[in-house]
């Protein structure tokens, strides 16, 4: 119980170590040894076509960066680092022996835990005061206090919004979490909360398509008046309405990246990013800015893989998201996709770990499947005897 409630704490709080290492990710290694020990073996998820997939893209990968290594006689640290962030996605197809009930359970507290800190934070430093910059010089004000501010910090709260909203909890918490994330100033943050409230509206509806046919006209009509939208926001918020519009920094970065896939389609540049390339090439940018990575999961598979490493690991992750039983969980794995083309979330230990908890089933630990395993251990599972927090 306490690793998995530690291992809960690292996830919404992601802290790192020295060198950048999330304790998040050394929680997991701990928990893959204890399973490893108990069981006496490895089990990898029963997913023939999924893992294949995911064999092939490490496999590629491998190729790619040994062949652009070897073009450019650069075999150094950084070479092995890359690839191992390619071997993170083990974590998919690894069964490991943790509560899942549990950490759902944990992860909501956390989750409410971390909105009351950033919205403390926010009163006790006097940034209230400048809350009409909040969206534009004042983005970064808590990146001293709160570990993967502003972007990162917000994946953790969107999914405990989704398992507020889920376990139907006091409006309370979700407000608070509402708050923290507009506090964060991200666009992914803005999105993921509109995205979780219109994934509920049509579950309220289910089949009433009444009711769809009555939300379709209003998706239209705020397209059709989002730039009156952005003009009232001018007037009253002017630092969001100049957030919600920017778009220059992305279209930079996709005439960048494509420039250099442009130039190597199917190999890739071996694992390397922009921020290498502009070592290696120099920088290409119309405004002369080191954009350090795509933020983009699909621009950044395809510069660093090539064509082919994007579709196995398209692939991969598609399957993944398929094979999800429970239809809420899907919903969420594929927010987290979309979410990812806007920043390279699926780089990072942290939100792949919490796409494999979407993955694991909702209600029971993986100990009740071990007929198979050589070694069999088995325990009462606390989280259906302890008591809730949140209600």
């Amino acid at each position: 119980m306490i690793l998995t409630v530690a291992l809960a704490f690292f996830l919404v709080f992601m802290f790192q170590t020295i060198g950048g290492i999330m304790i998040g990710n050394i929680l997991y290694y701990i928990v893959l040894m204890r399973t490893i020990f108990l069981r006496r073996s490895v089990r990898i998820k029963r997913s023939p076509i999924r893992n294949g997939f995911l064999v092939c893209f490490v496999s590629w990968s491998l190729l790619s960066t040994v062949l652009f290594a070897l073009e450019r006689s650069a075999f150094d640290g950084r070479n092995a680092i890359q690839f191992i962030f390619t071997m993170q996605y083990l974590v998919f197809v690894v069964d490991i022996e943790i509560d899942s009930k549990l950490l759902e359970e944990w992860l909501f507290r956390f989750s409410v835990m971390l909105s009351i800190v950033i919205i403390a934070l926010y009163l006790f430093t006097g940034e209230f005061q400048y809350f009409s910059s909040l969206f534009t010089t004042r983005r970064l004000w808590a990146q001293n206090f709160v570990p993967g501010w502003p972007n990162t910090t917000a994946i953790p709260l969107i999914i405990g919004l989704w398992l507020g909203m889920k376990k139907n909890c006091s409006r309370i918490f979700r407000i608070l979490m509402i708050t923290a994330l507009v506090l964060t100033s991200s666009r992914v943050a803005m999105l993921g909360i509109l995205a979780i409230y219109m994934h509920r509206f049509f579950l309220v509806s289910g089949g009433k398509l009444l009711k769809w046919f009555m939300f379709t006209p209003i998706i239209f009509g705020f397209s059709f008046l989002y730039d009156h939208f952005l003009s009232f926001l001018n007037l009253t918020i002017p630092s969001l309405a100049y957030r919600l519009s920017v778009i220059y920094d992305r279209q930079d970065i996709l005439r960048v990246t494509m420039k250099y896939v442009s130039e190597r389609p199917l190999l890739g540049y071996g694992g390397n990013s922009l921020d290498q390339l502009n070592l290696f090439f120099g920088n290409i940018s119309l405004y002369g800015i080191d954009w350090g990575h795509t933020h983009n999961w699909v621009l950044e598979m395809l510069l660093r893989y090539g064509t082919i490493g994007l579709v196995l690991f398209s692939a991969f992750m598609i399957i993944s998201l398929l094979e999800i039983i429970d239809t809420q969980r899907k919903f969420m794995f594929g927010l987290l996709l979309l979410l990812g083309l806007f920043q390279t979330y699926l780089r990072n230990f942290n939100v792949l770990f919490l796409m494999f908890f979407l993955t694991m089933k909702s209600n029971e630990s993986s100990l009740l499947e071990n007929k198979e395993a050589i070694f069999q251990y088995s325990y009462p599972i606390e989280a259906n005897n302890s008591r809730r927090f949140f209600r």
